[in-house]
C-alpha cells in the first residue's frame, strides 16, 4: 500500500521510468524462462504459448486499467473528460467484430 502511494507521488517522467524498468526486466525474465523450457519443448509451441500468453495480459490490462480523462479544451470550450477504460469492447463492436476476428486469424 505504501509502495502504490510513493509511486502515485512521483512524477509522471519517473513513473515511466519505473515501467520502462520493469518491462526490460519482465522481458529478460522470459527469455531466460524460454531458453530454459527450449531444451523440451519445440520452438513453435513455446511462440505459440508465449504470445498467447502475452495476447491475454494485454488485453486484461486493456480492459482493467481506467484512464483519467483530466481536462481537455475542445476549441473555445473546456469539457470535463470522464474516467474511460483504454479499451471499451475488446473484440470490437458487434458490426466489426466478424472482420476483427478474421484478420487476428488470417494474422493481418
Amino acid at each position: 500500500i505504501f509502495l502504490a502511494m510513493a509511486i502515485k507521488a512521483l512524477p509522471d517522467e519517473s513513473k515511466a521510468l519505473l515501467i520502462l524498468l520493469a518491462s526490460a526486466f519482465l522481458f529478460s525474465l522470459m527469455g531466460t524462462f524460454m531458453k530454459l523450457s527450449s531444451r523440451d519443448i519445440p520452438s513453435t509451441q513455446l511462440i505459440f504459448y508465449r504470445a498467447t500468453f502475452q495476447g491475454i495480459l494485454v488485453l486484461i490490462g486493456m480492459i482493467f486499467i481506467v484512464e483519467d480523462g483530466g481536462i481537455h479544451t475542445t476549441g473555445n470550450r473546456t469539457a470535463n473528460a470522464t474516467r474511460t477504460r483504454l479499451i471499451q469492447h475488446p473484440l470490437g463492436r458487434s458490426h466489426h467484430r466478424s472482420v476483427v476476428l478474421a484478420r487476428g486469424i488470417v494474422g493481418g
